[in-house]
C-alpha cells in the first residue's frame, strides 16, 4: 500500500501511488495458503489539501506449470482512492485511479485453487471527518476504474465465488458560501413596494443550485476473463464481471450558512469481457458481465436543499458488455446476465432551513439513463443454461419534491 507519491496532486503529499506485488509457482513448485489472505497494492492520498490524487497499483497471480492454493477467502485491491478538494481557492480536484490486477493459469501442469475471491481495481474520491479529512469544497474529483484480467490458458482452476470488479466513483461536491443580497434574509423595514400587502414581511428565497457543488463523475474500467484451457476445465460456484461506473453525490444545501445544493454527477461503465474460446467451465449458479452506468440505490444523487432548490440528479450511461462464446468452449450455467443499464440517480429534495427562516425551492429533476451496449455471441462451442437475461435498459431518476 502507499500513502505517499510523487503522481498528479498539488504536491507530492498529495498523490499516492500503489507498487508492484507477484505471486508466481513455476516448474512444479506449489504456494498453498490455508487461512484469510488479502494482498493489496491501493493507494490512498494522504490529505485533502489540494484535491489529492491516488493511483492503484499491480498485482500478479502466475501459475506458470506450478500450483497456487488460497483455500480461505481472500481479498485482492489495486485501488486508487484519491481525497477531495477542501481548499476553495485551489481548483484543483481530487482523482483515484484503479491499477492492474492480473490471474493466470498456464502449463500443462498450471493449477490454480481458490475459494472467495473479492478482486478490485476501483478508482474513487472519498474524504473521511472522522480519520482527519475535512469537509470538501468545489466540484467533487473523478474516479477511473483500472483494468482486471483472468487468463485461463491450460492446466485446472477451481474457485467458489469469483467477483472480479473495476469499478469508478466520483466524489462528493462540496458548497461554497454563497454572497447572499440582504433582502433576502431581513423582513423588509419601511413603506410596503408596490404589490406587497401593507405592512408585509419580504419573504427569504430559497437559494439556487451552486454549479461548483457537483458531484465527480465515476467511469468503469476494463474487465476481461478469457477462456483458453485447451482440454483443461475450471469449476465456479458464482462469477460477477464488473465495470461500472457511479456519480459521487452533490452536495447538501443549507440555505443558513449560505449553501447552495449541487448537481449529481454522472456514470459511464466501463467494459467487461467474458470470452469462451476452448475448455469447459461449470458456473453452478450465476454468470454476470455488467457495465453499468450508475446504480438505483445511492449514486448520482442531487443534493438536498434545506432552504435551497434540490439538486438534479446525475445522468447514467451503460457501457460495453459482451459474452463470447466462439471455439470450442463448453460453459454451463444456471443464471447467465449481460447488463449495461444505464441508471439516472434521483433529484434533491427541498425542505425548510434548520433555522425555519428559509423555505425549500422545488425539488431536483431525476437525472437520465442510457442503456449501453450488451452483446451475447453464441457463435461456436456449447451452452447450457437455465435463464438468460441481457439488458441495455436506461431508467431515468426519480425527481425531487417540495417538502416544506
Amino acid at each position: 500500500n502507499s500513502l505517499l507519491g510523487a503522481l498528479g496532486g498539488g504536491s507530492p503529499a498529495d498523490a499516492a501511488a500503489g507498487g508492484t506485488l507477484s505471486i508466481t509457482a513455476t516448474n512444479g513448485a506449489r504456494i498453498p495458503a490455508d487461512g484469510f489472505s488479502s494482498v493489496s497494492a491501493s493507494a490512498t492520498a494522504s490529505t485533502a489539501s489540494g484535491g489529492a490524487t491516488a493511483d492503484g497499483g499491480t498485482i500478479l497471480f502466475d501459475a506458470n506449470n506450478g500450483t497456487l492454493e488460497f483455500l480461505d477467502s481472500m481479498f485482492v485491491d489495486a485501488n486508487g482512492v484519491g481525497n477531495s478538494n477542501s481548499d476553495p481557492n485551489n481548483p484543483q480536484r481530487g482523482r483515484g485511479t484503479g491499477g492492474s490486477v492480473t490471474f493466470r493459469v498456464r502449463g500443462a501442469g498450471g493449477v490454480m485453487t481458490l475459494e472467495d475471491v473479492f478482486a478490485d481495481a476501483n478508482g474513487s474520491v472519498e474524504f473521511d471527518i472522522e480519520g482527519g479529512g475535512i469537509e470538501p469544497v468545489g466540484e467533487g474529483g473523478n474516479g477511473f476504474g483500472g483494468q482486471i484480467t483472468f487468463d485461463l490458458l491450460d492446466g485446472t482452476f477451481t474457485a467458489d465465488d469469483l467477483n472480479l470488479g473495476s469499478d469508478g466513483s466520483g466524489g462528493p461536491g462540496g458548497s461554497a458560501a454563497f454572497v447572499v443580497p440582504d433582502i433576502a434574509v431581513a423582513p423588509f423595514a419601511g413603506p410596503s413596494p408596490s404589490g406587497l400587502i401593507p405592512g408585509g414581511i419580504v419573504t427569504a428565497f430559497a437559494l439556487p443550485v451552486d454549479p461548483a457543488a457537483r458531484g465527480g463523475d465515476g467511469f468503469g474500467g476494463t474487465v476481461v476473463f478469457n477462456l483458453d484451457l485447451g482440454t483443461g476445465s475450471a469449476i465456479v460456484a458464482n462469477l460477477s464481471v464488473t465495470a461500472n461506473g457511479f456519480g459521487g453525490n452533490g452536495a447538501v444545501g443549507d440555505a443558513d450558512l449560505g449553501l447552495g445544493a449541487g448537481d449529481g454527477g454522472d456514470g459511464f461503465g466501463g467494459t467487461a469481457t467474458f470470452n469462451a474460446i476452448s475448455g469447459t467451465l461449470d458456473v453452478t449458479n450465476t454468470l454476470s458481465v455488467s457495465a453499468a452506468g450508475n446504480d438505483n440505490l445511492f449514486s448520482a444523487q442531487g443534493g438536498i436543499g434545506f432552504g435551497a432548490d434540490g439538486g438534479n440528479g446525475g445522468n447514467g450511461f451503460g457501457g460495453d458488455a459482451t459474452f463470447n462464446l466462439d471455439g470450442t468452449a463448453t460453459i454451463t450455467a444456471t443464471d447467465l446476465i449481460v447488463d449495461t443499464t444505464g441508471y439516472g440517480g434521483s433529484g434533491g429534495d427541498g425542505r425548510q432551513s434548520f433555522s425555519g427562516t428559509f423555505d425549500g425551492g422545488p425539488g431536483g429533476n431525476g437525472g437520465t439513463g442510457t442503456g449501453g451496449n450488451a452483446v451475447f455471441n453464441n457463435n461456436n462451442g456449447t451452452l447450457a443454461f437455465a435463464t438468460l437475461t441481457v439488458t441495455a435498459e436506461g431508467q431515468g431518476g426519480q425527481g425531487g419534491s417540495n417538502l416544506g
